[in-house]
């Protein structure tokens, strides 16, 4: 989405629809609100859901990294 900036830490459901082409996260927001952002992908989603899941899986070995560094 154009103008979207967003922190995979935020990130608070993921997930792909009935239809495989569909595909949408929801972001828990520093003003604690909850955005949901939406998309169709062609032929499948799993390719954009799968990239988002990777991110996350960074930022969490990122975080505990720092965390274990600060200790």
């Amino acid at each position: 989405c154009v103008g979207c900036v967003w922190c995979v830490g935020y990130l608070s459901f993921l997930g792909i629809g009935q239809n495989i082409k569909q595909c949408a996260f929801i972001m828990h927001t520093t003003q604690d609100l909850f955005i949901a952002h939406v998309f169709e992908c062609d032929p499948s989603a799993g390719t954009l859901c799968k990239t988002i899941e990777a991110a996350c899986k960074v930022c969490q070995i990122e975080i505990i990294q720092n965390i274990i560094d600060n200790d």
